[in-house]
């Protein structure tokens, strides 16, 4: 188990610690629910020290992007980003990220820590032109700060910029927090408003450190993996290797937003005809949550119709709610449907993804 620079603060706050995707990670501090309504109601404080970082720079670089990415990036202005995935030759995702243009020739895409390497390889295989493809993981650390508080919490410390409000959605700027050098973008995985903040790894300590204590007078809390994933379920986010994976084509998530059908990119052809599955959210009638793998079965009986992808008991909505993989047919929210878990037939209906929006539960 690799270890994130923030190991002995987390233990320090008591954190439960249990492994993920490789990393000894902090499931929970105070408590997953606890944890989860702070950041709905003032800031969470994550650890993400364990996501990956790739440079690309040169004449190539976006050109090299428009071949591995589900959305081009030329057009991005200097200091802004944009979601996309990255597909393999039959349109089934090797994993999603968030690409932040830096320069003119330099870019900088973020993404997940389990396929990290594989990356890497697979954009040097893409590669075009003059490009070079550099793995900073190692040499930056990130801290997300997420919820209504959070420009407060983080406007107390930054020196530059003085003001956050400047920043847009997936924008990025260079600045100072709490003194140290940072860079900071307005983006996160809650369906809340927050920031990312990459800095060098011997500071991140210090900087968590300072958010944690200028955040005392508002409520923050630290948080674990367990709110992290309860948050972004509830706002319907995919987390990869659940939603998203080599098993299913891109379009089948239903991010077509984020698939320009437009562009030549690696497993382009394979998106053109409608998938059999699509991803949808369905909300149980209780608190027993379903579990990944679990059968979507017609409310009436009868064959499968579809797969749970992730499931948990959601705090904001006071009952279980997941994600699963369904047939178009049944896929219409207010559908009712019930889920064979373990065994049990549990009742469960079909909703509108997300399930929560900023302020407002469904």
């Amino acid at each position: 188990m690799r270890r994130t620079p923030l190991y002995p603060w987390h233990v320090s706050l008591g954190a439960r610690m249990v492994g993920f995707g490789g990393w000894e990670m902090p499931v929970q501090v105070t408590g997953i629910i606890d944890e989860h309504h702070s950041t709905r109601r003032a800031a969470g404080l994550f650890d993400t020290c364990h996501m990956g970082e790739i440079r690309l720079r040169g004449p190539g670089a976006a050109g090299t992007l428009a071949r591995v990415l589900t959305r081009p990036v030329s057009d991005l202005a200097v200091g802004q980003g944009r979601y996309a995935m990255m597909c393999a030759e039959d349109g089934t995702v090797i994993d999603d990220t968030i690409t932040f243009r830096l320069g003119d020739e330099d870019f900088w895409v973020v993404v997940n820590a389990a396929t990290r390497e594989d990356d890497v390889g697979w954009i040097e295989s893409y590669a075009i032109g003059a490009c070079d493809v550099d793995d900073e993981s190692d040499a930056t650390a990130k801290l997300d700060l997420q919820g209504p508080a959070a420009s407060i919490v983080l406007g107390l410390l930054c020196e530059a910029p003085a003001d956050l409000a400047c920043i847009r959605r997936f924008g990025i700027v260079d600045g100072i927090v709490a003194g140290i050098p940072a860079r900071i973008a307005r983006a996160g995985y809650t369906g809340e408003d927050g920031f990312e903040v990459f800095c060098d790894p011997s500071r991140v300590v210090d900087l968590a450190g300072a958010i944690h204590e200028a955040g005392e007078s508002h409520d923050l809390a630290v948080c674990g993996l367990g709110a992290r994933d309860t948050l972004r379920l509830e706002a319907g986010l995919p987390l990869y290797g659940h939603e998203l994976s080599r098993n299913r084509p891109a379009h089948a998530s239903g991010m077509g937003w984020a698939i320009d059908l437009n562009a030549r990119f690696v497993g382009r052809d394979h998106l053109a005809a409608a998938p059999a599955e699509i991803l949808v959210a369905f909300r149980m009638q209780g608190r027993r949550a379903a579990r990944e793998g679990d059968r979507i079965l017609p409310a009436a009986g009868g064959d499968p119709i579809g797969t749970v992808s992730s499931g948990s008991f959601c705090p904001t909505l006071g009952v279980a709610a997941g994600l699963a993989y369904i047939e178009p047919a049944h896929a219409e929210a207010g559908t009712p449907v019930a889920v064979d878990s373990r065994g049990k037939s549990l009742p469960a209906r079909i909703e509108k993804k997300p399930l929560y929006k900023r302020g407002h539960a469904a």
